[in-house]
């Protein structure tokens, strides 16, 4: 059973791993950190593909060279972890290790390697910058406005700014980072131009 992949719903999960009457799985929906449940848990389950996860990797020879560093460096952070990850106490001992290591936060860690668990391929480890489309809904999440009245330069406060800023910064899109800096600046600019005249 290891690596398979089972769906309920809406829910896809993979086996990773098998002890007795327990399994190790990760939800491949939320990617979260792996965990043991009891295999009885997955009875209601039915197997899937890999196409189900809905999501198709560029491969690798049609990538740009830095997409290839980026891709092989976030592979190096997570290798030494990926033997221990049934081991819950040496995976997190690892990961604490290699994000002081390499100075970067242990949650990136984690994210990085979630999601080679879920696809498998260190390919989904590139850097894959957000497109139009994922910008216009993770706008709407973050501001419920799915008519797009309010433009993110006629932002009152940086607030609403900070939150798409940070959901980015962990992906390295200096562009996109820049362009927000500048909108928090032009928010800033306006707050300050209002309060003068009140």
């Amino acid at each position: 059973m290891k690596n398979k992949l089972l769906k309920k719903d809406c829910s896809i999960i993979r086996i990773l791993d098998e002890r007795e009457d327990k399994v190790l799985i990760i939800d491949c929906i939320k990617k979260t950190m792996p965990y043991w449940c009891e295999i009885s848990l997955l009875d209601d389950y039915e197997g899937c593909f890999e196409e189900d996860l809905g999501f198709v990797i560029r491969k690798e020879e049609t990538l740009s060279a830095a997409n290839k560093r980026i891709m092989h460096e976030r592979y190096t952070l997570i290798a030494g972890v990926l033997p221990f990850v049934s081991d819950e106490k040496n995976r997190n001992m690892l990961i604490s290790k290699v994000a002081e290591q390499y100075n970067v936060s242990k949650q990136t860690i984690r994210k990085y390697l979630c999601l080679y668990l879920v696809y498998q391929d260190n390919g989904y480890l590139q850097y894959l910058r957000p497109d139009a489309q994922r910008l216009k809904e993770d706008y709407i999440k973050t501001t419920g406005d799915s008519t797009f009245t309010k433009h993110p330069r006629l932002y009152y406060t940086k607030d609403e700014f900070d939150i798409i800023r940070e959901k980015y910064e962990s992906n390295e899109d200096e562009v996109f980072t820049s362009k927000i800096n500048s909108y928090i600046k032009e928010a800033d600019n306006y707050t300050t131009e209002n309060k003068a005249c009140r």
